[in-house]
């Protein structure tokens, strides 16, 4: 653990389990970054491998009321989002749940006290049909500043899917962003493989923001199709195709 300093006002530290080839851990065990009892944001946790079917491990990355919630990053090959993973937390703990074949997480449990939330996945990244992830009520984190950011690598058939039916809410204070290609040996934390990549909304689908801002980045394609991508409280929205093209959909305020 690297918690916060009890007896002062201290942030949560940080901790980084990285993997060539598998990560597994057991029940009942536990990450924690928590920040101080008198304040002080939560740390970081990030945990990367290649093959990563399930996270049983408590990650707890609450901070005092007044101070912001803890970052997560995760780094499988596939990732599943949804309502019906068996993970589960609580008091600010997070548990990820089992998977068969790809990470699959709850969104309703598995991002309890986080305010920063960045999921890489080298091939999808995928919203599961008739998922709503509501960020500022699954993580209890409605401040300014908060972040999620979903990243789809280059693997051939790369890309971020949002099923018929799925929507990702950003409450007060939330931005999101989705980058399709994404080239995880560079520095650049926007760099993409230009022709690589696609960000697809199937169905009615949607992204929509409150104030924060949203920024769509795709080596190759971004489709809306019949969803929407929209902002409610003066929020931004920056889309960008690299060497595809952007399908604005068929509703009017498609954007």
């Amino acid at each position: 653990q690297a918690n916060g300093d009890d007896s002062a006002v201290s942030s949560g530290g940080q901790i980084t389990v990285k993997s060539g080839g598998s990560f597994s851990d057991t029940t009942g065990s536990s990450i924690s970054v928590a920040g101080s009892t008198l304040g002080g944001n939560g740390g970081s946790v990030e945990i990367s491998a290649l093959d990563m079917p399930a996270i049983y491990s408590t990650v707890d990355g609450h901070a005092a009321p007044g101070s912001a919630g803890g970052r997560l990053l995760l780094d499988p090959t596939d990732i599943i989002l949804d309502t019906s993973g068996t993970g589960s937390a609580g008091s600010g703990s997070v548990t990820a749940g089992n998977s068969s074949g790809a990470l699959d997480l709850n969104v309703n449990s598995a991002f309890i006290g986080l305010s920063q939330i960045d999921l890489q996945a080298t091939h999808t990244i995928t919203l599961a049909s008739g998922t709503t992830w509501n960020l500022a009520q699954s993580t209890g984190e409605p401040g300014p500043g908060c972040q999620l950011t979903l990243e789809a690598g280059t693997d051939s058939g790369s890309g971020i899917i949002f099923n018929t039916g799925s929507s990702i809410l950003g409450g007060s204070g939330w931005s999101v962003t989705l980058e399709a290609g994404r080239d995880f040996t560079s520095a650049n934390p926007v760099a993409v493989i230009p022709g690589v990549g696609n960000i697809t909304f199937n169905g009615t689908s949607s992204l929509q923001t409150q104030d924060g801002s949203i920024t769509l980045l795709a080596g190759n394609n971004v489709t809306v199709g019949g969803g929407s991508v929209t902002t409610m409280g003066g929020g931004s929205i920056d889309v960008t195709a690299v060497a595809g093209s952007v399908n604005t959909g068929t509703k009017n305020n498609g954007f």
